[in-house]
């Protein structure tokens, strides 16, 4: 008798152990490697620009690259070597704030709608559905990126795929901390059991609660935004008008080698300068 209730006590140590590391399994739905996060933010970029959207996007860089090419070599009179290496760096450089731009406004439309896709989840675990017929309902009912996601989910689950799989790739789709706490509470919840109701309802006044400070986080700063925007503007603004208006000054300052260490100072504290402004902007955020 005894060793069945100590067989017993420790089956049920190894359980919850197993359901320790599972759980800290999704904790970590990033990506293995270096490699397998480039690919999440890949499929993030082409999901949202499609093959039109890619050939728009590579003719509009190929114009931009030919745009800065003529600037710098003709029209800044820096020779056919300058325009050259600008024809080879923009590209690059285009490439690389088009990324980021596409990845920041899928994460702004994502955390826009997901509160509301929380909502209906609550709205109908409330009225008695299941988990997968909550998911199911929220991924019908949301005609965006958070609905689209939430109906791949809830489709994996109803033809009977591992939910640790189907989490695990859905997180690697949309790989924001909102939405992985919500995995996590909601693996947790279907491995340990619990009042999901609850736990919905607060995760969803957590997350209206924390857009409500982002925008008034973003209406405060804007103000200093502008500002910081127009200040870096001025000096490049400047040194166009000086094109016209005091053409020997100009050729000083480009063509001359004295004269060029003005501009080299001009760039320099205009890096520096919106670096600084950058990294006191990210640390209000």
């Amino acid at each position: 008798m005894k060793k069945q209730k100590i067989s017993a006590i420790k089956k049920d140590q190894q359980t919850k152990a197993e359901d320790e590391i599972n759980l800290m399994n999704l904790a970590s739905l990033k990506g293995e490697s270096l490699k397998d996060r480039i690919l999440i933010r890949l499929n993030g970029v082409f999901s949202q620009l499609g093959k039109r959207g890619l050939i728009q996007a590579a003719v509009g860089i190929a114009i931009i690259s030919f745009i800065m090419s003529y600037v710098v070599g003709a029209y800044l009179a820096l020779g056919f070597a300058s325009g050259l290496a600008a024809l080879t760096v923009t590209p690059f450089v285009a490439t690389f704030i088009l990324f980021r731009f596409l990845l920041a406004r899928r994460k702004k439309l994502f955390e826009a709608s997901f509160p509301d896709a929380i909502n209906l989840m609550t709205s109908a675990i409330s009225s008695g559905e299941s988990v997968m017929q909550a998911i199911q309902f929220v991924g019908n009912k949301l005609d965006s990126i958070v609905g689209q996601e939430f109906k791949w989910v809830g489709q994996r689950l109803q033809i009977g795929e591992s939910p640790d799989d189907v989490f695990r790739r859905s997180c690697q789709n949309c790989p924001y901390k909102s939405y992985r706490f919500f995995i996590i509470t909601l693996r947790a919840n279907m491995i340990r059991g619990g009042q999901l109701k609850e736990v919905m309802t607060r995760l969803n006044r957590v997350l209206f609660d924390a857009r409500s400070v982002e925008k008034k986080t973003n209406a405060m700063t804007s103000e200093a935004r502008i500002s910081a925007k127009i200040v870096g503007a001025i000096p490049f603004a400047f040194l166009l008008i000086m094109k016209f208006m005091q053409p020997d000054n100009f050729d000083f300052v480009i063509q001359d080698p004295d004269g060029r260490y003005i501009l080299y100072y001009m760039l320099a504290s205009e890096v520096v300068g919106m670096s600084i402004i950058y990294v006191l902007m990210r640390g209000i955020k």
